[in-house]
């Protein structure tokens, strides 16, 4: 029942769908754990938080969205750090064969000084939805981010996504644009363990939606959870290290839609000399 809802809202307009591919391309575990704040986002969605990473890392996720199998995303993407620029590459996709969208993004983050730095990124979409078109639309998006790091204490974050409102055509060679996001959030080290988070997302100059999350983490296991969104939406994670591996698991649930779980793996490699 709900994917033949799902099926009916995608039929009202290309520019509905649209504004839902942030929404279903997302395979995060450690972000959605903590209330979907950006500022934890393993794949680097603010471009600035590369250049806060200090070793090279390969992250993947997979995402099934409210138990459907038709839902399932995933993502993957690599960190490097170096002296001029760290960089963060990723591919992810969702969907199956009568929709599905592919996402190719790249990033830059750079420090300003010992507490500021500043990043961008572009992603590139390749959409196809054989209910409204059997030809694929391709799209580029450009994020633009900053951050403030005081002593890994405080952490203040804000980044744009597709400032310039690029879109697709469709059949009738009408544009449709992709809403701009703004994101601004932070990262409070309450403890040496314990963290608090909260972010503010604006869609469109007129939608917004509260995250927040918490985390408690030792060298080997972390616990997590949060709420978003309105009708609030609760969230819950749990994280466990090994060596240079580590494994997230994350639990979503929506009060019409049901029940999201994601999952990711994570490989650190040896630190950077640079940073």
């Amino acid at each position: 029942m709900r994917i033949l809802l799902f099926f009916a809202f995608l039929g009202i307009s290309f520019k509905s769908f649209a504004l839902y591919l942030n929404d279903l391309d997302g395979a995060d575990p450690y972000s959605e754990a903590m209330g979907d704040v950006s500022i934890y986002s393993v794949h680097v969605d603010n471009p600035s938080l590369s250049a806060l990473i200090d070793c090279k890392q390969l992250n993947i996720s997979y995402k099934n969205h409210y138990l459907t199998n038709e839902l399932n995303s995933w993502r993957c993407s690599f960190s490097s750090p170096s002296p001029w620029f760290s960089t963060n590459i990723s591919l992810g996709g969702y969907g199956y064969e009568r929709y599905n969208c592919l996402r190719i993004g790249g990033s830059l983050g750079k420090n300003l000084s010992p507490s500021f730095c500043v990043g961008v990124g572009t992603d590139l979409y390749s959409l196809y939805y054989a209910g409204y078109d059997e030809s694929r639309k391709n799209n580029l998006t450009v994020r633009i981010g900053a951050a403030f790091n005081r002593d890994e204490k405080l952490l203040l974050s804000c980044w744009i996504a597709n400032p310039f409102q690029t879109g697709f055509y469709n059949r009738h060679d009408e544009k449709e644009m992709l809403p701009m996001q703004i994101y601004g959030g932070f990262r409070l080290s309450l403890t040496e363990e314990a963290r608090w988070s909260m972010e503010v997302e604006n869609s469109e100059l007129s939608l917004w939606r509260v995250k927040t999350g918490f985390e408690y983490e030792t060298k080997s296991f972390a616990i997590r959870c949060g709420v978003f969104g309105k009708p609030v939406v609760p969230t819950a994670g749990v994280g466990f290290s090994f060596s240079d591996f580590s494994l997230d698991v994350s639990g979503q649930y929506h009060n019409r839609l049901g029940a999201s779980l994601c999952c990711g793996l994570k490989w650190n490699f040896l630190k950077s000399k640079n940073k």
